[in-house]
């Protein structure tokens, strides 16, 4: 092989398993968000809603057990089967609210959102607190109001 390492053709077999190990594993690393975890009733529960339904979990843990939090807390509370069950149980609850006409609307969301007293400053809603208080919690606007409508829905399928 060393006395051919220098033909054309051993270069070119070199250049190609090159090109196929970068498309091959550059693809695999980025597409991993776009993996399809699991279906429920046809609706995709994709790798970046786990990913985020489990980090929000440990977080969660973790600010709950703060001295005595380790490593293996995750597998004693199984959060990544917790994870997977509140992902199902939020889907089920958006499709059942969807076939009986339970739907949330958008200023029942802002309602509530300026309802919560963590925003307020003197019973008055205050943007910037709001605005500070999800991103020191590493949270968008856009993802919280989804959860507040995601907790309207479930309550009003349980008050139905």
């Amino acid at each position: 092989m060393r006395k051919h390492a220098k033909s054309w053709l051993i270069k070119t077999l070199i250049a190609i398993i090159a090109v196929v190990f970068v498309f091959y594993f550059g693809y695999s690393f980025k597409s991993g968000s776009g993996v399809k975890i699991a279906y429920v009733n046809g609706e995709i529960i994709s790798g970046a809603e786990y990913q985020k339904a489990y980090r929000n979990l440990v977080e969660q843990l973790q600010r709950e057990y703060r001295s005595l939090w380790n490593e293996n807390l995750i597998k004693v509370f199984d959060l990544k089967n917790r994870a997977m069950d509140s992902l199902i149980t939020q889907k089920l609850v958006s499709q059942e609210a969807k076939k009986i006409g339970l739907d949330v609307t958008e200023e029942e969301v802002r309602e509530k959102i300026i309802s919560y007293p963590p925003f307020q400053i003197r019973g008055r809603f205050d943007e910037g607190r709001y605005r500070s208080l999800l991103q020191n919690n590493r949270m968008k606007p856009e993802d919280f109001e989804v959860m507040i409508a995601q907790e309207l829905r479930q309550e009003k399928i349980q008050q139905f």
